[in-house]
């Protein structure tokens, strides 16, 4: 029997790509032995987890006017960031508008990886879902992108955005002996990062003054990007991974407010994931 990984890439709201994609993954049966989910894929990849079908369109609807989950002012309160995942999993997760199956989140035997950036030494590490600090803990790690947070700590260890250094978590799911790896991107095949602005740089230097190991993997965010993903192209003509890319380059802001945008974004990743369920199932029976 094959052991399947679904690794899911981040970007902000361009990561509600992944929502419908994830739901038509649940509706065909395709049963995952491992999920990595790297920043907002890891948002997605609980509702995937869960087997709450459609959560994820109705939560990325209900988030884009939620002042109580997204909150700029918010880095400068005890929260240091600008995103309250305790409300997003918890507040949300309880209530009768956008409720969470905690007890089939638990009990999927598949394991599930919130891929994160460690501040202390520069590393990915893979955070677990059996941990007890997982929720909301390694999800808002993973998310915690750059100047919207101050690090997060789990288990006294402080993390950011997974994506960093790992923008998906393919290699992990290889390492572990997945002989089939599907992989749901959010930029468009051929997507390549240019250079860091220098702004950017001095901002994000002066924030994480702190943590000079991690900051020197921030420095090589675009070398390790763009390398990651000429690997992944590779793998994918070799037949070795199948990977659903965006077939419009996706054109929303990291924090999206405009539902509208939001909609056709997910839209796209639902037509996108149609089209390529037969060579999927192909890819899979092989």
């Amino acid at each position: 029997m094959s052991k399947i990984a679904v690794c899911i890439q981040g970007g902000g709201s361009r990561g509600l790509y992944s929502a419908e994609p994830l739901d038509l993954l649940n509706e065909n049966g395709i049963v995952p032995t491992e999920v990595f989910g790297t920043s907002c894929g890891s948002i997605m990849g609980l509702n995937y987890v869960s087997g709450d079908l459609k959560r994820n369109r109705a939560m990325a609807l209900i988030l884009s006017s939620d002042k109580d989950y997204f909150n700029p002012f918010d880095i400068f309160s005890k929260k240091k960031t600008m995103f309250d995942y305790d409300h997003l999993i918890f507040e949300l997760g309880k209530s009768k508008d956008l409720p969470f199956s905690f007890d089939k989140f638990a009990s999927n035997p598949a394991k599930f990886y919130a891929v994160v950036s460690s501040c202390v030494d520069g590393k990915t590490h893979y955070l677990e879902k059996n941990e007890k600090s997982f929720l909301p803990g390694a999800i808002a790690a993973s998310a915690a992108l750059p100047l919207t947070s101050y690090p997060v700590y789990v288990d006294g260890v402080p993390y950011l955005d997974g994506g960093i250094t790992c923008p998906i978590g393919y290699k992990k799911a290889m390492e572990d002996g997945c002989d089939k790896i599907i992989v749901i991107a959010t930029r468009a095949r051929g997507y390549r990062k240019g250079n860091m602005k220098a702004i950017q740089w001095r901002l994000v230097k002066r924030m994480y003054h702190d943590f000079p190991v991690w900051l020197k993997s921030y420095e090589r965010n675009c070398e390790i990007y763009n390398e990651e993903m000429d690997e992944l192209d590779k793998l994918v003509d070799e037949g070795k991974v199948f990977c659903l890319y965006p077939s419009i380059p996706p054109s929303v802001g990291h924090a999206e407010k405009d539902a509208e945008k939001l909609n056709v974004l997910m839209d796209q990743g639902k037509n996108d994931a149609l089209s390529a369920l037969p060579r999927l199932k192909e890819y899979l029976s092989k």
